[in-house]
């Protein structure tokens, strides 16, 4: 993957979320977007492709909110499952 540049400057958190079986963009470049990105939470699914939010709904759904519990800035905001 290509350095790029700005990555470093976002400055919120960053969701990244792969499937392991991803043919389109190699798992690899989770590995960069956590050495570049200040703040990330990511997970990985396993035997999932590039869509895991399609191949797997119930499982990105779940993921998505811990992320959103995570990283909530007003706690008195509960996200209910």
């Amino acid at each position: 993957m290509a350095d790029i540049p700005f990555l470093p400057e976002i400055k919120i958190p960053v969701f990244i979320f792969w499937g392991s079986l991803d043919r389109v963009l190699d798992v690899s470049s989770i590995g960069v977007f956590e050495e570049r990105l200040p703040q990330t939470y990511s997970v990985m699914l396993e035997d999932i492709g590039h869509a895991p939010m399609i191949e797997a709904l119930e499982d990105s759904a779940s993921h998505y909110l811990d992320f959103l519990e995570t990283y909530l800035i007003d706690e008195s905001v509960k996200v209910e499952v």
